[in-house]
């Protein structure tokens, strides 16, 4: 399956999605952002994971294969970031509910992240080293204040 058929709404986010993505290889802040609302909606819309989840897979495949080929540094957070997209959903896979707090806490949880059991870090062993996530907890529960006050009525 290729993610940009149909060319339509969803082939332009997962596009710059990439674009950004391997335009800010080593700052994962900036990597993940295009992905808020995309990742926020398949967590919450049934019939949006059904539609878009494929394709959101093929593309975590393709930027995860093309990351192999960058010259330049790759943090450990956006490498790992697009495997879990293109696993996302699956049984044995990365959640939706996970995957937006990765995105939502730009990685706040990858201080405790075990590097010497982790195999992609094992096969990545020149990726830049996880860099800290300043203002992911404070991101976070702006979201959450945010989506409290739409949901207010």
């Amino acid at each position: 399956m290729d993610w940009r058929h149909p060319p339509d709404d969803l082939a332009r986010v997962l596009g710059a999605a990439r674009d950004a993505v391997l335009s800010h290889t080593a700052d994962p802040w900036h990597a993940v952002e295009p992905f808020e609302a995309l990742i926020e909606e398949l967590k919450y819309s049934p019939s949006a994971r059904e539609e878009k989840l494929p394709r959101v897979r093929s593309f975590g495949r393709e930027l995860f294969a093309e990351l192999r080929s960058v010259d330049r540094p790759v943090a450990i957070e956006v490498r790992h970031y697009c495997w879990y997209l293109q696993h996302l959903g699956e049984p044995e896979g990365t959640s939706a509910t996970d995957m937006l707090m990765f995105t939502l806490t730009r990685f706040a949880h990858f201080a405790s992240h075990e590097v010497t059991r982790c195999r992609i870090c094992a096969e990545f062993r020149d990726d830049l080293p996880f860099q800290g996530s300043p203002g992911g907890r404070a991101h976070f529960r702006e979201w959450l204040r945010r989506r409290a006050c739409d949901a207010s009525p």
